[in-house]
């Protein structure tokens, strides 16, 4: 028999925690409005998926779920 894995939903986003996010959006706003759609490779994008790393452990250390850059993004 194969052994399939279920992935759980995440959590509901706290009020708190989208606090946390508000105010790193407000901190970091120039970064994520600097980015546009296009190859992974611009210094651009990339400077956003490293904020949104950022953001994913603050929250992991704050004691909030796991959250992945997808959906933070």
């Amino acid at each position: 028999m194969e052994v399939v894995e279920v992935k759980s939903r995440a959590p509901t986003m706290t009020e708190e925690e989208l606090s946390i996010i508000s105010q790193f959006y407000v901190e970091n706003y120039n970064v994520f409005h600097a980015a546009f759609a296009g190859s992974s490779r611009q210094p651009a994008v990339k400077a956003k998926r490293d904020k949104l790393e950022e953001l994913a452990r603050i929250l992991t250390s704050a004691g909030y779920p796991k959250r992945t850059v997808t959906q933070l993004n």
